[in-house]
């Protein structure tokens, strides 16, 4: 799929292909035919947003890991989570990489 033209408009903007694309209308030019997209400019400079915000507001220091039972920082030893109260997961970096490896390790024999 190769883009062919593109023409700016007021509120919107108009992609046109030499190839089918999902979503795109038919049009004959020219005597050959292209894919029209268009593209709403109130779409397009819209940011997305693709992670949660934290539920709560709350300042954690230390945290103990469900795992191990150790208690440490979370600066350094928790990766961050979006669905967690405090915005940290419940298991420690290092267990969290121990059970990704065994996981890794069991899905190895099985395929």
């Amino acid at each position: 799929m190769k883009l062919i033209k593109t023409i700016n408009r007021e509120n919107e903007i108009v992609n046109f292909y030499n190839q089918p694309i999902n979503g795109g209308e038919s049009i004959i030019m020219g005597g050959r035919q292209y894919w029209m997209v268009r593209i709403n400019k109130d779409f397009s400079n819209s940011e997305i947003n693709r992670r949660k915000e934290v539920r709560g507001n709350y300042n954690v220091s230390i945290k103990c890991c469900k795992n191990c039972n150790s208690t440490m920082s979370v600066k350094n030893n928790f990766y961050t989570s979006t669905y967690s109260k405090d915005g940290y997961q419940s298991i420690c970096k290092h267990c969290a990489k121990k059970q990704n490896k065994e996981y890794y390790n069991e899905m190895k024999l099985v395929a």
